[in-house]
């Protein structure tokens, strides 16, 4: 091999984007879900693209969790203790006491003998009562969500 070539090639070789392209990270409009009684979560789907050709899947952001499109909760901790929250209440785990996540407040309320989760959010000012049929559905989407997206390091 002539010197030129080996210089050549060595130099080939100490470019960082031989073997550690920089990833072209493609982001989504934000994908609004459904839960229940207005609630509903928002999140950022994205692709990586190495190389131009390859594409990868990658977790997507959790952006904020809303209440008649309004966003209450931004951060996935947080989300994470209201899915908490409305899963405590269908295995019966709130019982007299109010729950608070920020400016969020849980309490077990009963109207005509059956139990709701009634949420209260103090800033924004708005009440959502929930069944424990819907905290059921809403613990298990959000949680299925929030395990589909980074955490935050």
């Amino acid at each position: 091999m002539s010197k030129t070539m080996q210089g050549t090639m060595q130099e080939f070789l100490r470019r960082e984007d031989t073997f550690n392209p920089k990833p072209d990270i493609r982001e989504f409009p934000s994908k609004v879900i459904p839960l229940e009684q207005n609630l509903s979560v928002s999140i950022t789907q994205r692709l990586e693209i190495v190389d131009g050709r390859r594409v990868r899947n990658m977790k997507s952001l959790f952006e904020d969790l809303s209440f008649e499109k309004i966003p209450f909760i931004t951060n996935i901790e947080i989300a994470i203790r209201f899915a908490e929250m409305t899963g405590g209440f269908v295995s019966s785990n709130i019982i007299t006491e109010p729950v608070h996540i920020g400016a969020v407040t849980g309490t077990n309320v009963q109207k005509n003998q059956v139990h709701y989760l009634k949420i209260s959010e103090e800033e924004q000012g708005w009440t959502a009562y929930l069944s424990k049929y819907e905290c059921r559905v809403t613990s298990s989407i959000l949680g299925r969500i929030i395990g589909q997206c980074e955490f935050p390091e």
